[in-house]
C-alpha cells in the first residue's frame, strides 16, 4: 500500500492497482473519485477481495470495504486511438536530441543508434536482435529474444522491460507497422513476465503487447500527433522523470521504434 496507490493481486493472478486522481494511469489502474480514496486506509492488508467489471469489495479493519468506478477507462488507455502517419520532422528532432541528452541516466547506457560505436550493458546484442527482429515481423525470433530480456535490469520495473514498452507503442504508434504479427510475442511476454520479472512489470508488459500503455506514454505520443512543441518537451520531461531510470529505459525503446518501425515493412 502506498500513499495514493493500493495494490491487490487477484485469486487468478491478475494484478490490479487503485489509483488516486492526482496519479497518472498506467494499464491496469482503476482511478478513484476522492471520497473512494478516503477509504484505502481502511483496507485490511492481506485480506480477500471480489473484483467485477463494476466495483471491488475488499475485506476492511471495521467490516467490507466497497469500491466503484466507471466502466469507460480502459479505452482511452489504448493506442489504437493515436495511430497515424509518421510524426513531423521537427518533432522526432526534438525527441531524438532529449532521448541523447538523456542516455547517460538510462540504465542501459547506450546510444539508441546501433550503428554508432558506443558502450553498451552486456545485453546489447539481445536488444539489437530484439529490434531487427520486430522491424521483420518475425514473432518466433522476437518471442526467443524477448524472454531473454524480460525481467533484465532493476528496479520495480527492470530496466530491459521499460525499454520493450517504450518500442511496443512506438510500433503500434505506427499505422503501417503489421502489429497482428507480433501475437506470438505478446503472448510470450505475458508467460515469461510471471516468473522472469516483477509482478507489476509483467502486468505492464501483457497490455503493452495488446496495445495498452501508460497514460505518461500516451501523452507523449499524443503530442507527436501535433505541432506544439512546448507541449512535447512537457510531457518529454514529464516521462523522463518516472522512477529511477525507468522514465529513461522507455524513451529509449520509444525511440527505437519510431526511427526503425518505418523500416523494413
Amino acid at each position: 500500500m502506498y500513499r495514493h496507490t493500493v495494490n491487490i493481486r487477484l485469486e487468478n493472478g491478475n494484478l490490479i492497482s487503485l489509483i488516486s486522481r492526482r496519479t497518472l494511469l498506467h494499464p491496469f489502474a482503476i482511478r478513484l473519485e476522492e471520497d473512494g480514496m478516503e477509504q484505502l486506509p481502511g483496507i485490511r492488508e492481506g485480506g480477500a477481495c471480489r473484483a467485477t467489471q463494476a466495483e471491488i469489495r475488499l475485506d476492511g479493519q471495521n467490516g467490507p470495504v466497497v469500491l466503484s468506478w466507471g466502466r469507460e477507462q480502459l479505452k482511452n488507455l489504448s493506442v489504437n486511438r493515436l495511430r497515424g502517419d509518421a510524426p513531423a520532422a521537427a518533432l522526432l528532432e526534438i525527441l531524438n536530441r532529449k532521448a541523447g541528452e538523456n542516455a547517460a541516466k538510462s540504465a542501459l547506457g547506450f546510444t539508441v543508434d546501433p550503428a554508432l560505436d558506443s558502450p553498451l550493458l552486456p545485453w546489447k546484442e539481445r536488444i539489437y536482435r530484439l529490434i531487427a527482429a520486430a522491424l521483420r515481423a518475425e514473432a518466433k525470433e522476437a518471442a526467443t529474444v524477448g524472454t531473454q530480456l524480460v525481467g533484465l535490469g532493476w528496479g520495480l520495473t527492470p530496466t530491459c522491460d521499460d525499454f520493450i514498452a517504450g518500442m511496443l507503442a512506438a510500433f503500434w504508434f505506427n499505422r503501417d507497422y503489421p502489429i497482428r504479427k507480433l501475437a506470438g510475442l505478446g503472448e510470450c511476454l505475458a508467460v515469461c513476465g510471471e516468473t522472469q520479472t516483477t509482478a507489476v512489470s509483467a502486468q505492464f508488459l501483457k497490455w503493452a503487447a495488446k496495445g495498452y500503455f501508460s497514460q505518461g506514454i500516451l501523452e507523449l505520443l499524443e503530442c507527436l500527433r501535433g505541432e506544439d512543441e512546448v507541449c512535447l518537451c512537457a510531457k518529454l520531461q514529464q516521462l523522463l522523470s518516472v522512477g529511477h531510470s525507468s522514465g529513461c529505459d522507455t524513451l529509449m525503446g520509444i525511440v527505437c521504434g519510431l526511427r526503425y518501425g518505418g523500416k523494413l515493412i
